[in-house]
């Protein structure tokens, strides 16, 4: 996968991956990502110092989870498989506790 490809969520159905090869969205796993505590999707957030973070509404998080960590190891994973494949991904307690789910 090139710098410029991510996985986001389609607008149509937030579960589904799809490869965009022209994102430039700042979080290319919005939709994608969950909560392993409550379910719910996490949003974008920032965290200490400016940092893009990715957190959960509900609150359940005592810390945001890194965006540029939990995107790196989500789209290491999935370009060794097909990203085209990725339905969800759930988010534990930091960013390299995923579980990603394939279609």
């Amino acid at each position: 996968m090139t710098n410029t490809q991510a996985l986001h969520a389609d607008a149509g159905d937030v579960g589904a991956a799809v490869l965009d090869e022209s994102a430039t969205d700042a979080y290319p796993l919005l939709g994608l990502l969950s909560c392993r505590c409550c379910e719910q999707r996490l949003g974008r957030a920032v965290g200490p110092a400016g940092i893009r973070t990715y957190g959960c509404a509900a609150g359940c998080r005592s810390t945001p989870i890194d965006a540029a960590a939990v995107e790196r190891v989500v789209l290491d994973t999935a370009e060794r498989i097909d990203p085209a494949l990725v339905a969800s991904v759930v988010v534990g307690a930091d960013p390299t506790d995923v579980y990603i789910f394939w279609t």
